[in-house]
């Protein structure tokens, strides 16, 4: 499974492979490559520092930016789920900390299920939260280390299985979550939330839905965020005819629909 997760920033590319047996089965491990005359190389394997790292899944999700890679590995302890931060110091990634989940149950979170960086802050979606309605942890850059900034819990008044949190995306102070199996209003359509810093914490400033109000659409299975644009995935989307779950990915600029991509 060497690609289930990918990152990219200024000129490294990070790839996971959550269910790598090596020790252990489904250890995982990430491999981090550098752009080095117009071409990707290796520049180092991660392996998952856990010491009992059995069906972990370590690297089922990756970010980077600016000298950090976050990766998920959401079925650590229990699936309760953990994160590891690598920093780049002379030439090469070195472990800094492990976050792992403040809930601190054994309940099947899923903590780290979905990871996000940009301008020293992480964010982490633990999916499963309360029986899978969701929830998202945001984690600020102070003096060496990330420390807890915010909980934020799904805010759907009837969230019963909305996997709130199964995407996350961070830009320019902006937060994208994905629940792609919110009822909207009824039918599991999907939808995406999006938090603006306000004040020293993320605030829920609008909810997306799908255009086409596909039931099961799974809208919001994927989120990206830049420069002003929000692009969601909805990889079981069919409404324009052709087969099932052939898919599509939508474009918001400031909450308007722009275009769609089949």
């Amino acid at each position: 499974d060497f690609g289930y997760s990918v990152a990219i920033h200024n000129g490294y590319v990070v790839v996971g492979d959550p269910y790598k047996d090596g020790g252990s089965r489904n250890q995982g491990e990430v491999h981090v490559y550098r752009l080095e005359r117009g071409e990707f190389r290796l520049l180092q394997k991660i392996q998952n520092p856990d010491g009992s790292p059995e069906d972990d899944a370590f690297g089922f999700s990756v970010a980077i930016h600016d000298g950090f890679i976050v990766v998920g590995t959401p079925y650590d302890n229990s699936d309760s789920g953990s994160v590891y931060v690598y920093r780049l110091e002379r030439g090469e990634f070195r472990h800094l900390q492990r976050i792992q989940n403040p809930d601190g149950s054994l309940d099947e979170d899923e903590f780290g299920h979905s990871v996000a960086i940009h301008d020293g802050f992480i964010v982490v979606g633990a999916y499963g939260d309360n029986d899978y309605t969701g929830s998202v942890y945001v984690y600020r850059l102070e003096r060496g280390e990330f420390r807890l900034l915010q909980h934020i819990p799904n805010p759907d008044g009837n969230p019963g299985g909305d996997y709130f949190g199964h995407s996350v995306a961070i830009r320019d102070g902006y937060i994208v979550v994905g629940a792609y199996n919110d009822n909207v209003p009824t039918n599991k359509e999907g939808s995406v939330y999006i938090y603006r810093l306000d004040r020293g914490e993320f605030r829920n400033s609008q909810k997306l839905e799908s255009p086409d109000k596909e039931t099961n659409g799974q809208f919001g299975w994927s989120v990206a965020i830049h420069n002003g644009r929000v692009v969601v995935g909805q990889p079981y989307n069919q409404s324009k005819g052709g087969s099932s779950q052939q898919g599509s990915a939508y474009i918001f600029s400031y909450g308007y629909y722009l275009v769609e991509k089949e």
